[in-house]
Formats: structure tokens, sequence, C-alpha cells
């Protein structure tokens, strides 16, 4: 313990170097991705850099957080309960209730003003309202504020924002997608997964921002920097249009990888090393994300 308690008062010491160190997969983090350019949607690059406050958390922490956190918890501690992310659910208002107090007022969250703050659980609520809808539409449920979702489908928010480590997104998402057999394939979790991605980087903020900009947008906004024409091309866009993109793309990436039939199965490491190929490895970089969508965007003729 004390060698412990000495290691934490080093003022150089980083629990994430550490953990990189002891992890097989620490290597995976020191790969370049490429420099994804982003054209038609870079009005909101912001929303990953400054905006969103799950950069300030690891995926690993926030999946500790999500798994630990029950249907109905005001905020205060675990209740003890076994717990399961793959099968437990939460309905949109307990996901809010997540996001203020185990998110937004994390002490190793950066402080941010009240009108951010209030931008950040708006954004939240939205991402819960989408992901809410495409989960909905895959198991013809009706939505409503009482509807339950899985919490695995909110591993894809921690994916797209928290502090991005290939590594740890790797590990999760095996872990979280291998089945009893010790095998990936294409389950409704995964596809779920690969829809919300899309959304989560696509949807959500483009409809988001639809309702945030305007020639009104007064100059505190943390959007007044958007330029008034990006912001009329942004309310321009069709909803069913976007969401039709969405599909599209998911289903592109099941295809490739799970063949027409979605009869293919992986083993942990050939779906790792699949994955890493430059086939897929734009999947873990949001920028990589907008490329695919831009390109979808471009073949459609369709200007943001």
């Amino acid at each position: 313990m004390g060698q412990i308690c000495l290691k934490l008062k080093n003022p150089d010491y980083s629990r994430q170097t550490e953990e990189q160190l002891r992890s097989p997969f620490h290597l995976l983090d020191s790969i370049k991705l490429p420099d994804y350019p982003e054209r038609q949607l870079k009005f909101y690059r912001d929303l990953d850099d400054k905006f969103c406050v799950l950069n300030n958390i690891l995926l690993s922490d926030y999946m500790t957080l999500l798994n630990n956190f029950s249907k109905g918890d005001s905020g205060g501690a675990s209740s003890g309960k076994h717990k399961n992310i793959k099968t437990d659910k939460i309905t949109k208002n307990d996901w809010k209730k997540f996001c203020e107090n185990k998110i937004i007022k994390n002490p190793i969250v950066r402080k941010t003003s009240t009108d951010l703050q209030n931008c950040q659980k708006q954004f939240f609520d939205d991402i819960a309202d989408d992901i809410r809808l495409f989960y909905a539409l895959q198991n013809k449920l009706d939505i409503d504020d009482e509807l339950e979702i899985p919490k695995i489908a909110f591993f894809s928010v921690g994916f797209n924002y928290c502090y991005p480590k290939i590594s740890q997104k790797i590990i999760i998402l095996l872990s979280l997608f291998t089945d009893s057999g010790n095998e990936i394939s294409c389950s409704d979790d995964l596809y779920l997964f690969f829809l919300l991605i899309f959304s989560n980087v696509f949807r959500t903020p483009v409809l988001y921002l639809a309702k945030e900009l305007g020639p009104d947008v007064p100059n505190e906004s943390i959007w007044y920097s958007i330029r008034l024409e990006e912001a009329e091309r942004i309310t321009k866009i069709n909803e069913l249009i976007i969401r039709e993109i969405v599909l599209m793309l998911a289903e592109g990436v099941i295809g490739n990888l799970f063949g027409e039939n979605q009869s293919k199965a992986y083993s942990r490491e050939e779906f790792k090393n699949t994955l890493l190929d430059d086939k897929f490895v734009w999947i873990f970089s949001n920028k990589g994300i907008k490329m695919k969508i831009e390109e979808e965007l471009t073949r459609r003729n369709i200007g943001i």
C-alpha cells in the first residue's frame, strides 16, 4: 500500500501510461490513423474537440460508471447489486440522470459555464432520443419515455466521444460482442452498435445544431462561430435522408464484415485484425466516420 501511495504522490505519475504498459493491446495506441479530411461536415468539429465533456473521460471509466449505474439511481453510491451491461436496461430519464450526475458533475471533467452545461445536457438528451429511435425500429417497439433500452446500446456514445484510445475501444468491443462460443458474429447488439456510431456522429449533431442555429444566435453562444450560410444548409437537410444514410452505411459495414448472408463468424483475434485493416480502421475515428458520410453525401449530390 505504501508503494501505491508514493506512486500516486509522484507529480509525473500517469494512470493511463501504467495501464498501457500492463495491457497487451497498448501498442495499438501508437497506430497513426489517416488524417481524414473534413469538408462538408467540418462546421461542427468543435463538437468533438471542445464541446463534448466525455473527451475528459477514458472509455474504460465511462463503461465502469455505466455498468454500475442502476435504473432509478439518483446519482448516489452503487447499490451493490450484480449488474450486467449486456442485459441491464435503462430508460431515457435514467440516462439523463447518469449523464448529469456521473459525467457532467464528475470531478475529473473540466468545469464549464452553466450555458455550456445546459447545451451538453440537451445534446445527451438528443442522443438518447436517437438511440431509442433506432432500438425501437430494430425491435418493432413503440417509442415512449418509459421504453427500456439495453445499457450496451450506450457503449456507442463512449466509443464516439470518450478520450480516444484505440486499445480500449478494441478491448471493450471484443468483450461486449463475443458470444458464448467465444466467437463474434452478426448479433442484433452489434448491428445496433454500427447504426449508432453513425447516428451519434451525424444524425444527432446535425439535427441538434439545426435547432440551435439561426440568424438570432446570440454572440455569447458557443455556436456563434458557425457561419450563417452553413447554418442555413444544415436546417434544410431532410431528416429522412439522414436516417436513410445512417442505415445504409451501417448495413454496408455489416455486409463487408459478415458477408451477404451475415453468416461469417470470427475469433476474437481475427475480428481485431480485421477491424485494424485499412478497410475498417476508419471506424475508430470520428473523422473517419464523417469521411464515409461525406462520400455518401457526394454520391447522392447532397450538399450541406
